[in-house]
């Protein structure tokens, strides 16, 4: 038909399933880094199936008309309580919105400044291309680097396992676990628990009941993951189990989450009794995974050098200095786990390494020094010119036109990331702006209709010259109805007051523009 515009449709996959995507979905079909969806998570359809699944012991038993109205009882029970619960909800919202949208406006603005006026510029026309177009070139994605990485490298190991499973050699004692998805569910628990132990460092006396709240639950989570990933562990190390048991028998305290062992093939390769397999499996992961955490390691140094200058150079005064510390604190804490993870890495292939018989591998990979962790740009202040040396990760092969793209890439990523996060903060408030207005609207109109309701039964009355026990019922019922919606309205007024002004307005800008610095 003339005149209608053609919809345009943006494809985005909700948060919490996002994770289960490949790093290149990710990237493109991530809310974060789509421009206008605020804060939406696209998990709402979750919040109302996830409860529903305890009502299955009984619904089971039912029939299906029964079953429906279970189900119906339950949902309308959980929209109720959401109707009834919208105050407090936006009052929390909107607190929320309000700090976070001052803090990552800040950081975006103070991280651009950090970084080469010509590098930004070029970042924004690339991002903002991409978000009119997404055939575009996405500014989020790492470029595939000269080393495999360690998702290429799970994915070559899933189709050796398809191939084996095809000629019928493969060694496989469980029916959904095969020795590679061990070994590769092993690491990435590794990788949980050192960033679990970093969060928990990071709480000080003065934490709070949420922050101590959230540290805690992602902890039993991981608690109940590595549980299950050892039940399968002894069903293709059985020697595992005695070792875990003499452990825990000499233990007389429980062990926090981020240090329980989890005994991989190279915990010890020439004691534990592991097939081959599993040991040549967690090599060609370590070994891509090393060479990853190096290239992360890197760009955050060069990042980490970048936003010292412009601290020395722009900085002044005690709030722009703490906002300062704050960032370079957060950079500070990827490189320590970057290192860290590498330590561990590179102490494990070293390990494996005996046993498979693998030469050469430390050409390229060597021991990390603390001293070794410094960015390129870093002067060493103990040595002069003309005696000072450059750490080894600088010099190794992939750190040289390929690593400085390689470090760009990762400070454009950061950068996108920086800006996204701003700018999703500033819609979110705009958002929660106008819910809160058609909230209010909302309410107004379904009083109004209950209302004209009472007035037509009232005209009915009129005509009749009567009015029978429903009629009372009705006009009753209506004028409640009424009632309820007035006073919602009341309720939303008063706990939202002055809230829509904070949230329509900033210091300095524009709140309806998305921060820009070119």
């Amino acid at each position: 038909m003339e005149g209608i515009q053609p919809v345009k449709l943006v494809h985005v996959v909700p948060k919490f399933h996002l994770q289960a995507h490949i790093p290149k979905c990710q990237s493109s079909f991530s809310f974060h880094f789509t421009p206008k969806t605020a804060h939406t998570d696209g998990e709402a359809p979750e919040r109302c199936w996830f409860p529903s699944n305890n009502l299955a012991k009984s619904t089971k038993r039912m029939g299906p008309g029964s079953r429906r109205d279970t189900h119906d009882d339950h949902y309308g029970d959980a929209n109720f309580q959401k109707i009834v619960g919208l105050p407090e909800t936006f009052v929390r919202k909107s607190a929320e919105a309000l700090s976070a949208r001052t803090e990552h406006v800040e950081a975006f603005i103070e991280f651009d400044a950090a970084l080469p006026v010509e590098d930004t510029m070029e970042w924004t026309k690339m991002v903002q291309a991409w978000e009119e177009d997404s055939t575009k070139p996405n500014p989020f994605e790492l470029p595939r680097g000269y080393k495999v990485s360690e998702n290429d490298v799970r994915l070559q190991l899933a189709q050796q396992d398809a191939a084996d499973l095809a000629k019928g050699t493969s060694v496989a004692v469980h029916q959904d676990i095969s020795p590679s998805v061990l070994v590769s569910h092993g690491l990435q628990l590794q990788e949980l628990q050192i960033r679990l132990a970093s969060d928990i460092q990071e709480l000080g006396p003065h934490s709070t009941s949420l922050q101590r709240s959230k540290v805690l639950e992602r902890g039993n989570a991981l608690k109940r993951r590595i549980d299950a990933w050892i039940s399968v562990q002894h069903l293709y190390a059985p020697g595992i189990a005695m070792i875990r048991q003499r452990e825990d028998e000499a233990t007389t305290t429980p062990v926090a989450v981020p240090d329980i062992p989890l005994f991989l093939p190279s915990f010890s390769a020439e004691t534990i009794a592991c097939s081959s397999t599993l040991l040549s499996r967690e090599w060609e992961l370590r070994y891509a995974q090393a060479h990853e955490r190096l290239n992360t390691l890197r760009g955050n140094l060069l990042l980490r050098a970048h936003m010292y200058k412009s601290k020395w150079q722009h900085s002044r005064g005690t709030r722009m200095q703490t906002r300062s510390l704050s960032l370079l604190s957060n950079v500070d804490k990827r490189i320590a786990e970057c290192t860290k993870s590498y330590k561990e890495t590179y102490a494990a292939l070293s390990r494996l390494a005996v046993p498979l018989r693998k030469v050469g591998w430390q050409m390229d990979l060597r021991p990390l020094l603390d001293s070794d962790v410094v960015s390129i740009a870093d002067p060493d202040e103990t040595r002069s010119e003309g005696r000072r040396l450059m750490s080894w990760i600088w010099k190794v092969h992939g750190t040289g036109d390929d690593a400085t793209k390689s470090t760009q890439a990762v400070l454009r990523i950061e950068w996108c990331k920086a800006r996204a996060r701003a700018h999703r903060w500033q819609e979110e408030c705009v958002l929660l702006a106008e819910e809160m207005r058609r909230v209010l609207a909302y309410s107004k109109w379904e009083e109004d209709e209950w209302r004209s309701r009472t007035i037509q039964i009232r005209d009915s009355v009129t005509m009749t010259g009567k009015m029978d026990a429903i009629s009372e019922g009705k006009y009753a019922y209506a004028l409640r109805q009424a009632a309820i919606r007035h006073e919602m309205g009341l309720r939303c007024v008063n706990q939202w007051k002055g809230l829509t002004e904070k949230l329509t307005t900033m210091q300095d800008r524009d709140a309806y523009i998305n921060v820009e610095c070119h």
